[in-house]
């Protein structure tokens, strides 16, 4: 092993996670989320129905050591009985609206399922017909208030804090006022395949292509459009997990990427913008990822470089969109250069036999 892919391999283990101290709040953390989502089930009887249970996978948080070990994401995974129209948000790449005309349409006929129409038909705009993000979000909120007021008779404390577009339970014990564990509690919009998405035939097993939720999240641009309210973000965790998680080199790429992104500032480079990175990679260069996580990283920071040079970053799913249209020019230029000198400094340092540790350690940002 060459000491750069060392060097590599020790700074991840500093900035990963702690993989031992987890695995010991796994087990809480999956008896306190069956109990909330059973007494949600109680709670609010349309919840019950649309509720299709928990993801399996976790969003990326889950391992690339932004999250302490207590602390943990969830998905909790909602189904509308019947099909949505999914658009795109030409003004914000990555995000869609969820037009819920013929789904309200359908429950208006349907006797067994007025329960159903009277709260979805308060969730979505009169005028626009699109599910309204923060109206899902209020109603999430009140029924997780009504379960957590059965909890007296439960072995632990759970106190409940709303943020912007996530639920957070902190879990304590009776007798303590130390936190054990932190969920971030993430409702979504199951959909499946639409018609505008980039299909993979020979690469990209179908399946992918029916997984994808909408978080309720809002985007990083300027409330100055119309349709701002009722944005939602793409996400594939089944997609990624699969595809790009189950491979440990890729987990150490992203780690790697996050890392050397927060120590230069780089602060637009979304989490999401450096997934897709990886996603093209693993499709054009899919012999790369047995070989040292040296020549993967280093490929990574190639496709940056290109994409800030190209001022285009086509989506992976969507590939007429151009997930960088959120950069000004400027920041375009400015992220262009730094890329070319960190792109050329690590292409040096694969050539360089005695490799200081801190000439490397110097770009990442360990906490």
């Amino acid at each position: 092993m060459s000491t750069f892919e060392q060097h590599l391999l020790d700074i991840d283990d500093a900035i990963g996670p702690e993989v031992e101290e987890r695995n010991t709040h796994l087990k809480l953390k999956q008896k306190v989320t069956e109990w909330l989502i059973e007494e949600m089930r109680r709670a609010d009887t349309v919840f019950d129905k649309l509720c299709v249970g928990l993801s399996p996978y976790a969003g990326n948080n889950d391992w690339n050591g932004d999250f302490k070990s207590n602390e943990f994401e969830v998905i909790c995974v909602l189904e509308f009985p019947y099909a949505m129209q999914i658009g795109l948000d030409n003004d914000r790449r990555g995000f869609v609206h969820l037009d819920m005309y013929d789904v309200l349409n359908k429950l208006a006929n349907d006797s067994k399922s007025d329960d159903v129409f009277i709260l979805l038909s308060n969730l979505v705009s009169l005028e626009t017909a699109y599910l309204q993000r923060q109206a899902l979000q209020n109603w999430i909120s009140q029924v997780i208030n009504k379960a957590l007021d059965s909890m007296h008779n439960y072995p632990y404390k759970v106190a409940y804090n709303r943020c912007e577009y996530a639920h957070i339970l902190s879990v304590f014990e009776r007798t303590t006022t130390v936190r054990m564990i932190a969920i971030d509690f993430r409702p979504v919009i199951a959909f499946g395949k639409v018609n505008w998405m980039k299909t993979y035939a020979k690469t990209i097993k179908n399946k992918y292509y029916y997984s994808w939720y909408a978080l309720p999240i809002e985007s990083s641009l300027p409330a100055d459009n119309h349709t701002h309210e009722y944005t939602f973000l793409m996400i594939n965790p089944m997609a990624e997990n699969e595809l790009l998680w189950s491979n440990e080199s890729l987990k150490v790429v992203f780690r790697l990427l996050c890392s050397l992104r927060d120590n230069y500032g780089l602060h637009e480079l979304r989490d999401y913008m450096i997934t897709n990175t990886l996603f093209w990679l693993v499709k054009k260069s899919s012999g790369l990822l047995n070989g040292p996580t040296r020549d993967i990283f280093i490929d990574a920071l190639l496709r940056l470089n290109k994409f800030f040079d190209d001022a285009n970053m086509p989506s992976f799913w969507v590939v007429e969109c151009n997930l960088l249209d959120v950069f000004t020019k400027v920041d375009i230029q400015l992220y262009k250069k730094k890329f070319q000198r960190i792109y050329t400094q690590f292409v040096s340092y694969r050539k360089t036999k005695q490799l200081p540790l801190d000439r490397v350690l110097e770009h990442f940002f360990v906490k």
